[in-house]
């Protein structure tokens, strides 16, 4: 047998190569006039026959884009891939993962034949995708029972971020109605939005904008005199007005609203309040 020794590779199978003794990592045998790699190598270690050579092998996958996402600015993406042992080993194999080069963020919180990496991500704004990362990682593949090892790299990502929350954009009033009351009685009497089947809510439809919100009426001015009873920090108020028989009071009121960005909108609501 013609032994060939270089890096090392199987620890228990040694050779003597310029006077140094190492481990040996190519060992090549003559089988029919002909010189091959052997595929194994046995040896009598206190009368048991025991494997001191092997050559394993192994390919992983790449693992390709992946996005994670969710309803916040920071999460984690992760995926997984297979390592595929070949060559010629022992059976007992065991892997490890290292970094090689690219992003440093990705993580093996698995490991073995089937590896899951990760990537936490912070900061992404709302509505948007994080741009993608990818690291290129290494498989070593070691055979438990001579030692034999080898590697092989393998590319990881790009992986990515989804915010899934709506990208901010500043409240408005989509649409409201006006309100109204209205009493039939003789003499002076209190008016209140909604008396007589007349329209008591203003139904304000605020679109966009971040809650909570905040809300607040004003009295712009009108006839006579009206004033704010209760709801002056909603959507719905009551407003009324203590008004001789037959009069009128027409005042306009703007209702004010403000979001969690501190960006407001309003609308400008006329209430017509009658004693017929």
């Amino acid at each position: 047998m013609v032994i060939f020794v270089s890096s090392s590779n199987t620890t228990h199978f040694k050779a003597k190569l310029a006077g140094t003794v190492s481990n040996a990592a190519l060992v090549y045998g003559k089988l029919g006039g002909v010189t091959s790699p052997a595929k194994f190598v046995y040896a009598k270690l206190g009368g048991v026959v025991t494997m001191v050579y092997s050559t394993p092998t192994v390919s992983v996958a790449n693992i390709g884009s992946t996005i994670g996402s969710g309803a916040s600015g920071s999460g984690t993406t992760s995926n997984s891939t297979v390592a595929t042992p070949g060559g010629n080993n022992s059976g007992n194999l065991s892997y490890a993962y290292s970094y090689v080069s690219g992003d440093t963020g990705f993580n093996n919180t698995v490991g073995g034949a089937n590896p899951t990496f990760t990537h936490a991500f912070s900061g992404v704004p709302n509505g948007t995708t994080s741009a993608g990362v990818s690291a290129t990682w290494n498989c070593r593949i070691t055979d438990n029972v001579t030692g034999a090892f080898f590697d092989y790299q393998f590319t990881i990502g790009p992986y990515a971020w989804q915010n899934t929350i709506p990208a901010y954009i500043a409240p408005t009033v989509s649409s409201f109605n006006n309100m109204g009351g209205t009493k039939n009685v003789a003499g002076s009497t209190t008016v209140t939005t909604g008396d007589g089947g007349q329209p008591a809510n203003p139904n304000i439809i605020i679109a966009n904008g971040q809650a909570p919100f905040s809300y607040a009426w004003a009295d712009l001015g009108g006839t006579l005199s009206q004033a704010l009873v209760s709801g002056g920090t909603t959507l719905i108020p009551v407003i009324n007005s203590f008004l001789p028989n037959g009069a009128t009071a027409q005042h306009t009121w703007r209702m004010t609203a403000t979001d969690a960005m501190s960006n407001s909108c309003h609308c400008d609501v006329v209430v017509t309040l009658d004693n017929n």
